[in-house]
């Protein structure tokens, strides 16, 4: 499966080969597979019944130009073989509980977690888990919370050169507007991060830009931080468009994820058994905070 999701990376929302094989596989496995659960390329396989339902989240989505760089094709195989193991022991045991394979796409900017969570699929959950690849081996960790902005300015265009005064110049607005937030970093918390690209800047010299488009990223350690970065920058923003007397949009390009939030009672149980495998953890029960981030958050 890891090398089958590898040879065939898919970027978010449009996981639909990876969709299939998994789907195909739990199906197989005895798994009752909702396919296209919530979304296109979600899916839920279940196994089981009784009072605790626990959740193994699967993901499989891939980086544009990377493929597989983060490693969600061993997510997806070894979420698989957690599902695969829990029934196992369901069923040979005659447990009662229900284990839950959900396939959550687009963890990469699309925040399908928080889709799903809207849709209800973590309603009546008791435990969600999943693994991640690592240098190291890691029992819990935490993340850090991220918002993206998706900032377009309109202005008007004109021949640079003939009549420049008639223009109203969308680059200018945009490079005040990057200026400016570049200053603001002064004023920010250290633990802040604020990063940004210039996606489309104009289409000739002698012309003056009647179109700009800039994305940024703003990176905390509580999602309750992000409104306040988010008004700071908002206003940077804003005095690009005033500048220039340019017109600006600002959007969230994707669903803020929150900060992970780590179950330490399980973290220490996980790591028992773990140990007992000759598994080592560097780093105890709960590694340093990362600055990662994962929609994972939003379901912790």
């Amino acid at each position: 499966m890891g090398k089958y999701l590898w040879r065939n990376p898919e970027l978010a929302f449009a996981e639909f080969k990876a969709h299939d094989y998994i789907t195909r596989y739990l199906d197989d496995e005895g798994f009752q597979v909702a396919r296209n659960y919530a979304l296109p390329t979600a899916f839920r396989a279940e196994f089981g019944g009784g009072d605790v339902t626990v959740v193994v989240l699967c993901e499989y989505d891939a980086l544009p130009g990377l493929g597989h760089a983060c490693g969600h094709n061993l997510i997806a195989q070894s979420s698989v073989a957690a599902g695969i193991a829990v029934k196992e022991v369901l069923q040979q045991a005659s447990l009662p509980g229900k284990v839950v394979v959900l396939g959550t796409p687009a963890e990469e900017g699309g925040g399908g977690k928080v889709h799903l969570l809207k849709a209800g699929a973590f309603n009546s959950v008791d435990a969600a888990l999943m693994a991640h690849p690592s240098t190291r081996n890691v029992a819990a960790c935490t993340t850090t919370a991220v918002a993206k902005y998706a900032v377009m300015y309109k202005g008007r265009p004109t021949h640079s050169a003939a009549s420049p005064w008639q223009g109203r110049n969308a680059l200018d607005a945009a490079v005040s507007a990057y200026t400016s937030v570049a200053m603001l970093r002064q004023q920010l918390r250290p633990e802040y991060r604020v990063s940004g690209i210039l996606r489309k800047g104009g289409d000739q010299p002698n012309i003056i830009p009647a179109e700009t488009t800039m994305e940024f990223d703003v990176r905390a350690p509580q999602a309750s931080q992000l409104d306040e970065l988010g008004r700071k920058l908002r206003a940077c923003f804003d005095a690009g468009a005033l500048s220039s007397g340019c017109d600006v949009s600002v959007k969230e390009a994707m669903p803020a994820y929150k900060n992970l939030l780590p179950n330490v009672t399980m973290a220490k149980i996980y790591r028992a058994h773990a140990e007992e495998q000759g598994l080592l953890f560097p780093d105890g029960d709960v590694s340093p905070a990362s600055s990662a981030s994962t929609d994972v958050g939003n379901v912790s």
